[in-house]
């Protein structure tokens, strides 16, 4: 459930933002490679916001180790979710929200690097007689 969240989260929140200031910035600046960095770091920047959550419950579902007594430390989703949220967002700790978004910087380095540099390849990859118009 976790990894659905996060693929939800990432779609949703990156491809209407990037349209968005895509077409915003190019009404601007015009045709320079900057409205294409622009809107690639909004994009990347609200799907992180959305997905990074989610992807911080299935990594931890998905490397969690038995316990001493062997039990499992989560029981699913939503058992994480409300640990994450009892134990490390407690205000009795001084502690917010933050902890679901640790590690946030190499994920949006990696999220930026992957949306820009596929976007680079499509981009030469239609600007050459390879693919033909079916209409």
């Amino acid at each position: 459930m976790a990894n659905g969240l996060r693929i939800a989260g990432l779609v949703s929140g990156a491809a209407g933002i990037y349209d968005w200031m895509k077409e915003n910035t190019y009404f601007f600046f015009g045709p320079i490679l900057m409205v294409r960095l622009v809107a690639t770091t909004a994009g990347v920047a609200t799907a992180m916001a959305f997905s990074m959550p989610f992807d911080t419950v299935r990594t931890r579902l998905h490397t969690m180790r038995p316990l001493p007594n062997g039990e499992m430390p989560y029981h699913g989703t939503f058992d994480c979710i409300g640990k994450i949220l009892k134990y490390e967002c407690a205000w009795e700790k001084y502690n917010n929200f933050g902890s679901f978004y640790s590690g946030g910087s190499a994920y949006f380095a990696r999220l930026w690097i992957i949306a820009f540099t596929s976007q680079v390849l499509l981009d030469r990859y239609h600007s050459t007689s390879n693919v033909s118009e079916f209409w």
